[in-house]
C-alpha cells in the first residue's frame, strides 16, 4: 500500500507540474481552475455513457449511479473519516453493486422502453436519498436518529478534496482502459452486440453477459464521477441528480459523437465550456446551447469527433468539402447575429444599431444558402463561387476595420466567431472556383470549362 501511495503521489506531482502553465493560460481566456475541473468531470461522465451506448443500450441511469457514488463517498469521508481515494473506490463499487440486480431484469428491454425504465430507476434513487434518513430511523429504531443524507437540504460543507491532478490522472487511466477495451475480444463482442444482437448470439457471444458487463462498468465510472463531483462542489442535493442531469449526460454523446470513445469526452467538455465562455449572454446561454446541439444533429450527425477525422473532409471531393465549410461558416454567422455582440451589462459595443449587424449577417447567410442550394457545379467550378468569396471577404475587411478603429468598444466572442464564419464561407467559395483549363500548343483545350481532349 505504501508503494502504491508513493507511485500515485509521484504521478500527481508530475501532472501538477505539467498542468500549472496550462491552467494559467486557460485562466487568461476565462476558464478558471474550477471550470476546468467540471469539464473533466463531464468527460468522465461521457465515458460512462459511452460504455452503455457502445453496446446498444439506451440507458439514462447514469445520473442515478452518479448520485450513489457521490453520497456514498461524501458520507464516508465526512462521517467515516475514510481517505479520499478509498471513499472514491467505495462509491464507485456501490454504484456497480446496485447495477447488478437492476441490470438483470431491466436490460431485457430495448430502445425507448429501456430508456423509460432507467429514467424510473434514477427517480427511485433520488426519492430514496430524499427519504433515507427517515426510513433508516423508522427501521432501526428512533433511539438514535440517522442524519446522513439530510433530505432535500442535501449535504454541505463537504471538504474540497478533488484536485485537477486527480481528475486528469483518472481520465488518463480511463482513456487507457477504453483504448485497450476497444481492441480486446470483449470490446469487439460489445460492438457486435450493438450492431446486431441476433447475429452476435449466433456467433457464440453471450449477449446478456456483455450487456450487463457494459451496464456495470458504466455505473462504476458514473459513480466515480459522482464522488469527484461531490468533493469538488462541496454541496450536493438530490435535485442535482434528476432527469435534467441524465439528459445532459446523454447530450455529451450526441454532441461529441460515438464513433470513438473520445467523442463523449469532447462533448462533455464542450457542453461545460460553451455556457461558461458565453456567461455574459445571461438568459441567451441556454438557447444558444440548444441551437448548437440542434445544428450538430442536423449538419454533423457524427458529432464533433468527426471533424477531427481527415476522411470526413475528403469524402465526396472538393465540392462536398466546400459545402461542409460553408455550412459551418453559415451556422457561426447565423448564431452570432441572433445575439448582440456586446456585454449585456455595458453600453458599448454597438455600431449604429443591432439592425446593421442583422443586415450584414442576413446578406452572408443568404449568399451561403444560395451557394449550397444551387445546381451541382461542373468539374471546372461554379459561376456563383467567386462572388460569394468576394462578398465574404469584403465583410471580413469591414468588420476588421471597424474593430481595429474602435467602433466596437467590446470585442466579444461574437465578433471573432463572425469573422471565422465569414472566412470559412469565403474559403468554400474559392475551393469551387479553380482556374480554367488552359490548352497546350499541341493539344488545345476546347474552351473555358471544357476538359482537354484525350489523344488516341
Amino acid at each position: 500500500m505504501d508503494i502504491l501511495n508513493a507511485i500515485v503521489g509521484l504521478l500527481l506531482e508530475i501532472i501538477n507540474t505539467v498542468l500549472q502553465p496550462i491552467l494559467e493560460q486557460l485562466a487568461v481566456i476565462g476558464f478558471r481552475e474550477s471550470v476546468v475541473q467540471f469539464m473533466l468531470i463531464n468527460a468522465v461522465l461521457g465515458l460512462s455513457i459511452y460504455l452503455t451506448l457502445n453496446t446498444g443500450l439506451l440507458s439514462l441511469a447514469n445520473a442515478g449511479f452518479m448520485a450513489i457514488g457521490a453520497y456514498v463517498s461524501v458520507v464516508l469521508t465526512m462521517e467515516g473519516d475514510l481517505s479520499f481515494g478509498l471513499a472514491l473506490i467505495c462509491g464507485a463499487l456501490a454504484a456497480g453493486l446496485v447495477a447488478i440486480p437492476i441490470g438483470l431484469p431491466v436490460l431485457r428491454l430495448r430502445n425507448i422502453y429501456l430508456a423509460i425504465a432507467t429514467i424510473g430507476f434514477g427517480e427511485i434513487v433520488r426519492i430514496v436519498i430524499l427519504n433515507f434518513d427517515g426510513l433508516a430511523t423508522s427501521l432501526l429504531g428512533p433511539d438514535e436518529p440517522y442524519d446522513f443524507t439530510h433530505g432535500a437540504r442535501g449535504i454541505n460543507r463537504i471538504p474540497k478534496l478533488t484536485e485537477t491532478a486527480h481528475l486528469v490522472l483518472i481520465l488518463l487511466l480511463l482513456a487507457f482502459f477504453m483504448y485497450r477495451l476497444n481492441r480486446s475480444r470483449m470490446g469487439r463482442a460489445m460492438a457486435a452486440v450493438r450492431q446486431d444482437e441476433k447475429v452476435a448470439a449466433t456467433l457464440g457471444i453471450d449477449v446478456v453477459y456483455y450487456k450487463n458487463l457494459a451496464f456495470i462498468l458504466g455505473a462504476i465510472v458514473a459513480g466515480t464521477a459522482g464522488g469527484l463531483s461531490g468533493h469538488a462542489t462541496r454541496v450536493i442535493t438530490p435535485g442535482d441528480f434528476g432527469f435534467g442531469r441524465a439528459v445532459d449526460i446523454l447530450a455529451f454523446a450526441v454532441l461529441g459523437g460515438l464513433s470513438h470513445w473520445s467523442g463523449p469526452v469532447l462533448g462533455g467538455m464542450a457542453l461545460k465550456a460553451i455556457p461558461e465562455r458565453l456567461r455574459y449572454l445571461a438568459e441567451y446561454t441556454g438557447a444558444l446551447t440548444g441551437a448548437i446541439l440542434l445544428l450538430i444533429i442536423v449538419y454533423l450527425p457524427g458529432g464533433l469527433i468527426s471533424l477531427l477525422r481527415p476522411s470526413y473532409w475528403r469524402e465526396g471531393g472538393r465540392f462536398d468539402l466546400a459545402k461542409r465549410l460553408a455550412s459551418v461558416g453559415m451556422a457561426l454567422v447565423a448564431l452570432v447575429n441572433i445575439l448582440p455582440y456586446r456585454d449585456l451589462g455595458r453600453s458599448g459595443g454597438q455600431v449604429l444599431s443591432y439592425e446593421l449587424w442583422g443586415l450584414i449577417g442576413l446578406a452572408a447567410i443568404l449568399a451561403a444558402l444560395y451557394w449550397i442550394s444551387s445546381r451541382q457545379p461542373q468539374p471546372q467550378g461554379g459561376y456563383f463561387a467567386l462572388p460569394l468569396s468576394v462578398l465574404a471577404g469584403a465583410l471580413v475587411v469591414v468588420l476588421l476595420v471597424i474593430g481595429i478603429f474602435g467602433l466596437i468598444t467590446d470585442l466579444s466572442d461574437g465578433y471573432y466567431a463572425n469573422l471565422i464564419g465569414l472566412v470559412l464561407v469565403g474559403i468554400a467559395g474559392l475551393i469551387t472556383y479553380p482556374p480554367e483549363a488552359v490548352g497546350t500548343p499541341d493539344r488545345p483545350g476546347s474552351g473555358a470549362g471544357e476538359p482537354l481532349s484525350r489523344g488516341v
